[in-house]
């Protein structure tokens, strides 16, 4: 996801040169209809990378651990931490999915200038 990150704000630099360099109305509409989705995208790449962390995850790992070497029963932490582990990864892939299709919305007008 941080390759689709670094490529997306990428093409937000490249696209703002553009647009800066034409002199047609029509053009800089495109440029900037396609900065606007890709700014989006970005922001929500963002958000799937910070949810899609290993934070709980390895939080999750330590409670587990501290709970056998220990022996100190965190059970209710372990289930919270399991099951907000579980949401953020979904929450994760949704956005992931939602990204998918800002990325096909971009293309479709990128090719509607082109035909």
């Amino acid at each position: 996801m941080t390759n689709r990150f670094a490529h997306t704000t990428g093409c937000i630099q490249l696209l703002l040169k553009q647009s800066e360099n034409t002199d047609f109305d029509e053009q800089t509409h495109r440029c900037k209809t396609q900065i606007r989705i890709l700014y989006g995208r970005s922001r929500i790449l963002l958000l799937a990378i910070a949810l899609g962390s290993t934070l709980f995850v390895s939080l999750l790992v330590i409670a587990l651990f501290t709970t056998f070497f220990v022996n100190i029963d965190l059970q209710g932490i372990i289930i919270i931490l399991f099951t907000v582990s579980l949401i953020c990864l979904v929450a994760s892939v949704v956005l992931f999915i939602q990204n998918i299709s800002l990325t096909l919305k971009a293309l479709t007008e990128k090719l509607r200038g082109q035909m």
